[in-house]
């Protein structure tokens, strides 16, 4: 009789998978400057308590954060032990950071851009 050899070839696939898009949902970076004058900083996410962030304030600092998974335009950052939310476009990261919504583009919203200005580049050329 012959011998059968089973593949796992997708289950490996699958749980590689799992595993990357685990690790993009919860991605965590770094906040390494402001893009504009200052930015707006809304104290547990409600958009009635802002606080004010000036890049005067902000030089030689660096803040922790993560993608926020409801929605692609803020990034969650703890400082002082009180959670914010902060708009994606207004920071500079230490990492490039994909936008989930428009992924199939490879649209990104953080991170050194090869063009100035916070959305140049968004989308452009995608073609599908």
């Amino acid at each position: 009789m012959r011998e059968r050899r089973i593949w796992l070839w997708p289950e490996i696939v699958g749980s590689a998978l799992l595993a990357l898009a685990g690790t993009a949902w919860g991605q965590e970076f770094n906040i390494t400057g402001l893009r504009t004058d200052s930015v707006t900083l809304y104290r547990d996410c409600k958009m009635e308590q802002p606080v004010t962030v000036t890049k005067q304030q902000f030089e030689g600092q660096k803040w922790a954060a993560r993608k926020d998974p409801n929605s692609a335009l803020y990034f969650l950052l703890v400082r002082d032990n009180v959670n914010y939310c902060v708009k994606a476009f207004s920071v500079s990261t230490d990492q490039t950071v994909k936008v989930d919504k428009d992924s199939q583009c490879n649209a990104r919203v953080a991170g050194a851009p090869p063009k100035s200005g916070a959305v140049r580049g968004v989308g452009e050329g995608c073609g599908k």
